[in-house]
């Protein structure tokens, strides 16, 4: 599955708007049906949480006009792609008590370690990836 969606374009730290901030969950849900259809209903709830993560992140963080969600499975492995034109790695901040945000990336490096997997960034940022094993544990 390959989605790409437009936002509007604006200045890093401005917040986005709310059609932009609803596509996250427009995304989550498709992914889900993808999934399904897959036969990888085991890890819905897990690659969920990560689509939610990457996808907010390239919509907070990138400043770009599109982000663009890839699922491929590759044999036992699910890749999870986001590129979105970010002009900075991505990395896990060590956020303070009460801060509402900043754990998103430790929540996928989590979720990663736990399903045998990795996660990564290309070299300029513009592509955010992670990597899960499809085997069913049960």
């Amino acid at each position: 599955m390959e989605v790409s969606f437009p936002i509007a374009p604006r200045a890093i730290g401005t917040p986005p708007v709310p059609q932009d901030a609803a596509c996250v969950g427009k995304i989550r849900k498709e992914s889900r049906t993808c999934l399904g259809a897959c036969g990888l209903s085991h890890l819905i709830e897990d690659v969920c949480l990560v689509v939610s993560e990457l996808v907010t992140n390239a919509l907070v963080h990138s400043g770009g006009t599109e982000i663009t969600l890839t699922l491929e499975l590759r044999g036992d492995f699910l890749k999870v792609t986001v590129r979105d034109g970010t002009p900075t790695r991505p990395a896990p901040r060590a956020p303070k008590m009460g801060e509402e945000s900043g754990r998103g990336l430790h929540l996928v490096e989590a979720i990663v370690h736990q399903h045998e997997g990795s996660w990564g960034a290309s070299d300029c940022g513009a592509v955010t990836w992670c990597v899960l094993s499809a085997r069913d544990a049960a």
